[in-house]
């Protein structure tokens, strides 16, 4: 089925402070004329990178226990990455791969701090961002993107891009991030793990790795779409973004959820009420953690043309930090977001922000494809425009 709507099905819009909620709904569930179409603030998405916040969450809960440092060395977990390497390019012979040497933290060589997997600056990538990575993987018959089954194994054992915290590029750090908590946690999966650190600690009922597993949740998802990029038209795409049913709980990209409960979490690192972390460690989160080519790095890629999916509304030349869960932004921007606030987002074009100074937190859950489409971009600067400007009156004009 085509629709000529601009963007369907569209969007849940949610916001939290201590006093103050917002809550906006656009468009219907599906595009399948087949399919239920109410959208509420309960209906269940494929969340995509949006994962990515929780699982550093779940890495911080070890460092707070003691299980593992921020700087610890994480090749005795992730044997994988014990002797990993950096690839350089391609000659007759194959391959050209070098040793890496941890520069930063003064590691000794083959060394993977734990912090580089929550910063993007272990060096992993995901193989579709590089062309180096693109034909290792076509040598070596890996799927582009991952494979349908979710495998980190098969789909994200590739070489570094450079020396771990020498350089940033959007990767696959976080998958290996659930994987290390997996093994600090007797080989648990993740999905358990979550569950009774994360999901039953914040009432967060629908959300889930293992959708195969709750009928009760795939009776409430809802469709993704695409738009055709010369028509414009937007149509139902059967199935949804991430494969049901993955080999792995993928920390990088693997959890289905509802606006309703991510919410909960935005909502507990805004008010830093201990219910997640510690004060201390929620502070930390939002502490730039890039100082040197990394940074340079970093706000290289982000303003590259056709980045749009990894700006979320911060223009271009704005300069940029990273924490311990997503961008840090340097300065006001025109949307209201104040200096500090943390923005990040899943390819089907959701979107979430904190802003500690200002007390705002939302999210935008949408479903459409490709990421970065305007339309959708233009919809999510019309929310956070309005929640500022409700928010400002509801001060009596003053931020």
């Amino acid at each position: 089925m085509v629709s000529n709507s601009s963007i369907s099905p569209k969007s849940v819009l949610s916001i939290y402070t201590g006093s103050f909620s917002y809550n906006r709904i656009h468009g219907v569930r599906t595009l399948d004329p087949n399919g239920e179409r109410e959208l509420n603030d309960s209906t269940v998405h494929c969340i995509a990178s949006m994962t990515k916040l929780l699982t550093s969450i779940a890495v911080l809960q070890q460092v707070e226990r003691g299980l593992i440092g921020l700087d610890s060395d994480v090749s005795p977990l992730l044997h994988e990455y014990k002797d990993a390497k950096i690839i350089e390019g391609f000659n007759e012979n194959g391959p050209i791969l070098k040793d890496i040497s941890n520069k930063i933290t003064l590691k000794q060589t083959h060394t993977i701090p734990n912090r580089h997997l929550l910063t993007h600056t272990s060096g992993m990538a995901y193989n579709e961002m590089n062309p180096l990575l693109l034909e290792w993987s076509k040598r070596n018959e890996i799927r582009i993107g991952g494979s349908p089954k979710g495998d980190i194994d098969a789909d994200w054992n590739l070489p570094l891009l450079f020396d771990p915290g020498t350089g940033w590029i959007y990767g696959t750090g976080l998958d290996w991030a659930g994987r290390v908590v997996e093994r600090l946690n007797g080989n648990i999966r993740l999905e358990n793990y979550m569950k009774e650190n994360i999901f039953d600690r914040m009432g967060m009922a629908s959300t889930t790795f293992r959708l195969e597993n709750r009928p009760d949740l795939q009776s409430r998802l809802v469709g993704l779409s695409e738009r055709n990029p010369e028509t414009r038209t937007v149509f139902h795409r059967p199935g949804t973004w991430l494969p049901i049913g993955t080999k792995h709980d993928l920390g990088g990209a693997g959890l289905f959820s509802t606006p309703e409960d991510y919410i909960k979490v935005l909502a507990s690192i805004l008010r830093n009420d201990g219910n997640l972390l510690q004060q201390q460690t929620v502070d930390e989160i939002f502490t730039p953690q890039l100082h040197g080519s990394d940074v340079v790095m970093l706000n290289k890629i982000i303003h590259l043309d056709g980045a749009e999916g990894l700006r979320t509304l911060i223009p271009k030349g704005t300069k940029v930090n990273w924490g311990l869960g997503g961008v840090i932004i340097s300065g006001d921007l025109p949307t209201g977001r104040k200096a500090g606030t943390m923005p990040w987002g899943g390819l089907p074009n959701l979107k979430w922000f904190c802003d500690r100074k200002t007390g705002l937190a939302g999210c935008a859950f949408m479903q459409i494809v490709p990421s970065g489409d305007k339309t959708a971009i233009d919809l999510y600067a019309e929310f956070e425009k309005d929640i500022y400007e409700k928010f400002k009156a509801s001060k009596g004009g003053k931020l």
